[in-house]
């Protein structure tokens, strides 16, 4: 499951000559639980009586405020819709610039996923239960309007199966699996997953100390990459660099060059 926290678990010897510590002690689970509870989390508490440091296992995760939006993707899944192609053809504006263009298409896309394509999951829970309802009404009352009808909907809800798979295939990057296996769970499953392995849970600041908390997590980050893109000390690889000045390409050693 991994964790947070001090990396070993287990320690011994007060004094440096015989002090030795290791990762011992770890919280295992199988695929439903990961699915079940997507955002248990274990912390490695400090060492105090024991030899082995408090494992804390902790199943549901604390508010940490407001969460953040969805940044914009485009999902496969669409490319299933039977309206899509018409979508692109009819919304794409080529007299605009590409930046301009894209932005504007991604507007349109956001929109339309919104009203017109929606949630997969729900839409398939509802085509379930109109399903269900149709063949509760078939048993009851059997007629031709009721069998076209549970033609109509079983077509649709097997367009939405499709279009569950490629969603979650897509986010699983799973790519040695083939589409049209209906392998929707295993997917799901290595989703939740790869997003529990990616997701940060604690940094370490330039004190040492560890941050867990959210905003500063995101202060602590933003930090970081500011001072790794910024002017700051780029002398420092000018000192490394050899001092004896570098010969200049003649026009000669330019036409080689590109031969």
């Amino acid at each position: 499951m991994g964790f947070k926290g001090n990396k070993f678990t287990w320690k011994r010897g007060k004094e440096m000559q015989n002090f030795v510590a290791k990762h011992l002690d770890r919280v295992l689970c199988n695929a439903h639980a990961r699915v079940r509870w997507q955002e248990a989390a274990v912390s490695h508490l400090p060492f105090l009586a024991s030899d082995h440091a408090p494992l804390y296992l902790q199943l549901e995760p604390e508010q940490r405020g407001n969460s953040k939006r969805r940044p914009f993707r485009f999902e496969a899944a669409w490319l299933k819709h039977e309206g899509f192609k018409e979508l692109l053809s009819t919304s794409w504006n080529g007299e605009l610039s590409t930046p301009e263009a894209l932005a504007s298409l991604k507007s349109k896309l956001k929109k339309w996923n919104k009203e017109i394509f929606g949630d997969v999951i729900q839409r398939k829970e509802k085509l379930l239960g109109d399903i269900k309802e149709i063949q509760e009404q078939l048993e009851r009352n059997p007629c031709d309007d009721l069998l076209l009808k549970e033609a109509v909907l079983q077509k649709e809800f097997y367009v939405v199966l499709e279009q569950e798979e490629v969603l979650w295939y897509q986010k699983s990057r799973e790519k040695w699996i083939v589409l049209g296996d209906r392998n929707t769970k295993y997917y799901h499953t290595t989703t939740i997953v790869r997003r529990k392995r990616n997701k940060i849970e604690m940094l370490k600041d330039e004190d040492g100390r560890w941050v867990d908390q959210s905003e500063e997590l995101e202060k602590l980050a933003t930090k970081y990459y500011k001072r790794l893109y910024s002017t700051e000390d780029l002398n420092l690889v000018t000192e490394k660099l050899p001092q004896q000045g570098f010969t200049d390409f003649t026009r000669e050693d330019l036409v080689s060059l590109n031969k």
